[in-house]
C-alpha cells in the first residue's frame, strides 16, 4: 500500500508508478481534494470499483457509500459517484489527444460526461458518472455478444417496446451528427486519423 503521510492524494498520484497508480487509497485521496461537495467526506465512505473496458487505460466508478457515523448522507453529496481514468502510458499519445478532444465536444453538446477535474499532464482524470454498461462488452460488428446484447437492451423494462429503444437510439444518433466537428481538425493531418 501508498503512503499518502506526507503528499496529498495529487502529488501521491503523480509520484507513483502507473502500476501502482491503482491503489484505492490515492483513488479516494484524490476524489476527495479535486471534488468540492467530497471535501468533508471520511476517506472510509468512497468506495472504488474497477470498470475498465478492453483498451490499456484504466476506469474506476468511485462513489460515496452509507458509513456508520457518517457526518453526511450519501444522498445529500452531489454528485454521489464519479469515473476515475487512468491513460495509459502505452497508449499513443495522438489517441490520448484525440480522446480527450472528442470527450469534451461531446460533453459540450451535452451527450457525453462533463469533467470534473484532470492531472495537469493529463494522466489521469475526473468526469461525470454516466452510469452502467447495459451489455457484455463489445468486441466488434458480427461478435456473439452483438446480437445478445441487443436483443437484451431491447428488452430491458425501460423501454415499453423495441421500438422505442430504436427511437432512442435515433435521436442520440441525431444529437451526435450535430455535434461540431472542428474538434477533430488538429487531428485530421494525422495518418492514419483512426488508430
Amino acid at each position: 500500500s501508498i503512503s499518502l503521510s506526507n503528499k496529498t492524494g495529487c502529488e501521491a498520484m503523480a509520484a507513483f508508478p502507473v502500476e501502482d497508480k491503482d491503489s484505492s487509497a490515492d483513488i479516494a485521496q484524490v476524489a476527495k481534494e479535486q471534488i468540492p461537495a467530497w471535501m468533508d467526506v471520511d476517506l472510509s465512505q468512497i468506495e472504488i470499483k474497477e470498470v475498465s473496458g478492453l483498451g490499456g487505460s484504466k476506469t474506476f466508478r468511485v462513489s460515496i457509500c452509507e458509513a456508520s457515523g457518517a457526518s453526511k448522507a450519501s444522498a445529500d453529496i452531489v454528485p454521489t459517484a464519479v469515473a476515475f481514468h487512468f491513460r495509459s502510458e502505452l497508449n499513443k499519445p495522438l489517441l490520448e489527444e484525440r480522446n480527450i478532444a472528442a470527450g469534451r465536444a461531446f460533453a459540450k453538446a451535452g451527450i457525453g460526461p462533463m469533467l470534473i477535474a484532470e492531472d495537469e499532464d493529463l494522466k489521469w482524470c475526473i468526469n461525470e458518472w454516466a452510469g452502467e454498461a447495459i451489455v457484455e462488452k463489445f468486441m466488434g460488428p458480427g461478435c456473439q455478444a452483438e446480437a445478445t446484447g441487443v436483443a437484451a437492451v431491447e428488452n430491458m423494462a425501460i423501454w415499453s417496446h423495441a421500438g422505442e429503444f430504436r427511437e432512442s437510439l435515433g435521436h442520440l444518433l441525431g444529437r451526435i451528427h450535430r455535434v461540431p466537428t472542428n474538434w477533430a481538425e488538429p487531428f485530421v493531418a494525422s495518418k492514419p486519423f483512426l488508430l
